[in-house]
């Protein structure tokens, strides 16, 4: 396998040792040129949120309810003077109020969190050390748990370098680590790796280039699984800056050594006109089946995905200070259409127009009317939807607001809270969000889905920055 070689060329281990080297001249690089000593207070800024959800169904058969509370928290503990070490965290904790863990019992409401032994379950998704130079910010190390800074969301135990190596226009970074896999069956911590390396280079004001390599080793758990899986992934991508407010930009992937997919994206804004446009292209190549954690999170929830593209063109005019209108088009497209297509490799189009009109009759209050065609196969639908909403007042960036409204989706997917897609549903929803004083605020969310089944779904949280 390609990927077998690439993990254990000396191309890897050169990267790696340049990553030893740069863990040792870092800490002193970042102390070397302190001129003024460090206050020796630290600083400590985060937020801390919680959210209660319940969710419950009429279905004919039977009657389900599912609530729980959620928490999360990040700390941020860092000095005011640049180059000193800082420490950032964050976690989140969950507890099944109704105490349900058994898989056996069907739920419309079971989600992977259902699979554990446990009520109440924690997560740690980061919990580094940052060591930066003073003199350059741009060259930095992380020690510990820590999210990857590229464009692929993998997180890992282990360490991470950003080197500047000519004031800006080039930065290479390095990473080795651990990986963790927060819902694995039957994991062990320790038998999965992640590494990798990546350069950016910005030859010219607003031009920017960069390529990237991760390499995973993956240990099957399941009985069924053969062994460790070998995953590399190439990606490279360029942008374009075409002025103050337009951009262009393209990326392409390749897994294994064969082509995974293709992005591109372009858009423009003008304030003279008062317009914005946006439009992408995305394009899947070959079937997605499992592969390493990195490379196929949502498997075991999505399936196998075909080889798709898809085309998304939005565009925004502002006629007035209070008329603005929304125009766009979005269509997937299946490369090579199965004849059963699966709940998540469909076939379909949307068209929409939708009109918001701002301080209608008083200030703060707007209106959305939103018209749309869904197309899929020989079927047809015409809807609509809408949004009303009031703006009681504002605490500096923050708005008291209330929300009112009607949304159909033709196909509604929720990957974290309720395993499947269903069909053709109706939203109904009210929604409140209030803040006391800058730092806490608390918001409120109640929705009703009419579909095939009804759902009802409540949400309450409160945010506190500090």
């Amino acid at each position: 396998m390609v990927s077998r070689g690439i993990t254990r060329g000396g191309c890897l281990r050169a990267w790696f040792r340049a990553l030893a080297f740069a863990a040792m001249l870092l800490p002193a690089a970042a102390y070397a040129e302190e001129v003024v000593p460090a206050p020796l207070s630290y600083q400590v800024n985060g937020s801390f949120s919680t959210k209660y959800i319940s969710r419950s169904t009429d279905d004919p058969a039977a009657q389900y309810a599912d609530r729980d509370v959620f928490a999360d928290l990040r700390l941020d503990v860092k000095r005011p003077t640049s180059g000193s070490p800082e420490f950032h965290f964050l976690g989140a904790s969950r507890s099944d109020l109704d105490g349900n863990q058994t898989v056996a019992f069907y739920s419309p409401f079971e989600d992977i969190n259902n699979t554990h032994d446990r009520r109440t379950t924690s997560t740690v998704y980061e919990a580094y050390v940052l060591l930066s130079d003073q003199v350059r910010p741009d060259t930095s190390m992380r020690i510990g748990r820590q999210a990857g800074n590229r464009d692929e969301q993998v997180f890992f135990d282990g360490i991470a370098a950003d080197m500047d190596l000519a004031g800006e226009k080039v930065n290479l970074s390095l990473y080795l680590g651990t990986a963790a896999h927060f819902s694995e069956v039957n994991g062990h911590y320790g038998t999965d790796r992640v590494q990798g390396a990546g350069i950016d280079l910005k030859p010219l004001p607003g031009t920017g280039m960069s390529a990237d390599i991760m390499v995973v080793d993956d240990e099957q758990e399941l009985p069924a699984d053969n062994g460790t899986v070998h995953d590399s992934l190439v990606s490279f991508k360029a942008w374009q800056r075409i002025s103050s407010m337009g951009n262009v930009s393209a990326k392409y992937r390749l897994q294994n050594s064969e082509p995974r997919d293709i992005t591109l994206k372009a858009f423009a804004a003008s304030s003279e006109e008062g317009g914005e446009a946006l439009v992408s292209y995305f394009r899947q190549f070959r079937t997605q089946e499992v592969r390493s954690n990195e490379l196929s999170p949502f498997y075991d929830v999505l399936g196998q995905s075909a080889p798709y593209q898809s085309y998304d063109i939005r565009l925004r005019k502002h006629f007035t200070e209070w008329i603005s209108a929304d125009l766009g088009y979005f269509k997937r497209a299946l490369l090579d259409a199965p004849a059963d297509q699966g709940p998540f490799d469909r076939e379909y189009s949307r068209k929409y127009l939708g009109v918001e009109v701002s301080d209608l009759g008083l200030a703060g209050l707007s209106w959305t009317l939103t018209a749309e065609e869904w197309e899929s196969g020989t079927r047809k639908f015409h809807t609509t939807s809408t949004d009303l909403s009031y703006v009681l007042k504002k605490i500096n960036k923050r708005e008291a607001r209330i929300s009112v409204g009607s949304a159909y989706s033709l196909y509604r997917y929720d990957y974290y809270l309720t395993l499947g897609a269903r069909e053709q549903v109706r939203a109904y929803y009210c929604s409140a969000q209030y803040p006391f004083v800058p730092e806490l605020s608390a918001n409120a969310t109640f929705e009703h889905e009419h579909g095939i089944e009804n759902y009802d779904t409540l949400r309450l949280g409160m945010r506190y920055d500090f």
